[in-house]
């Protein structure tokens, strides 16, 4: 198809088109003599970004994963930390990371004693002997960003002990709800719990994110420069969404 199909198909437009190759998350099309030609990996591309965008990522980000993911690099390489796993999966492999490294790469947290104690009342890392066990290298990474961003350690650990405390929460309900509905009315608990374990932790994530959004929206009623930060992330087709949710 040429790019003016293409745009028809990812209800878009041409420019819009071009501007994502330019910035490299969308593939370049394919020369057919002088014509540019492309196909359905780059609407199923197209899509993709959609979905990643709305889920709070930046253009940028997704470049860097689609990057990793094509010349075959880890994401946690992408991502700063290394050897802890599959960062971007919803459902972490727990790994074991050696106790100096993970001091040397987050130094701020793991070489302090009172905040590897909270870290490990948290859940976030389990000593085991001179390494630690990390149950969700996403949290680990989260932690290292903000530290990277300016934020004070302590204060990273508050955001990690609020996220267990919660999905405590969370876990005690959804539990309670396959014990008292599901088994004791002999429903089908492993169908349920195959289909409901990624839908929960896709649900949180979505969740989640939607409302740091709209806490940010909020603040931003009254900060011009996190209202210009927003819009800085909310770009291509999250703002094209929004505009058309919004109306005249």
């Amino acid at each position: 198809m040429g790019i003016d199909e293409l745009a028809r198909r990812c209800d878009t437009t041409v420019r819009m088109v071009r501007e994502y190759q330019t910035l490299g998350v969308l593939p370049a099309p394919r020369k057919v003599g002088r014509n540019a030609v492309y196909d359905q990996l780059h609407v199923t591309r197209w899509h993709a970004i959609a979905r990643l965008q709305e889920r709070g990522y930046s253009l940028a980000a997704i470049a860097d994963l689609f990057r990793a993911w094509e010349t075959g690099g880890s994401l946690p390489s992408v991502l700063g930390v290394r050897d802890v796993g599959d960062v971007g999966a919803l459902d972490e492999t727990p790994v074991l990371v050696d106790a100096d490294e993970l001091a040397a790469e987050v130094p701020a947290l793991f070489s302090k004693p009172a905040l590897v104690k909270r870290a490990v009342r948290a859940g976030l890392v389990q000593r085991v002997g001179e390494q630690y066990a990390v149950r969700s290298p996403a949290l680990v990474q989260l932690v290292a960003e903000a530290i990277a961003a300016g934020a004070p350690a302590g204060q990273a650990m508050t955001l990690i002990e609020a996220i267990d405390e919660h999905a405590h929460g969370i876990a005690a309900t959804t539990v309670d709800l396959l014990l008292t509905h599901v088994l004791d009315e002999d429903g089908d608990a492993v169908a349920f719990l195959r289909r409901g374990r990624p839908l929960l932790a896709q649900a949180v994530a979505s969740i989640v994110v939607h409302h740091v959004g709209a806490a940010l929206q909020d603040e931003a009623d009254t900060q011009p420069e996190l209202a210009k930060l927003i819009d800085d992330l909310r770009v291509g087709v999250v703002n094209d969404l929004s505009s058309r949710r919004a109306g005249p």
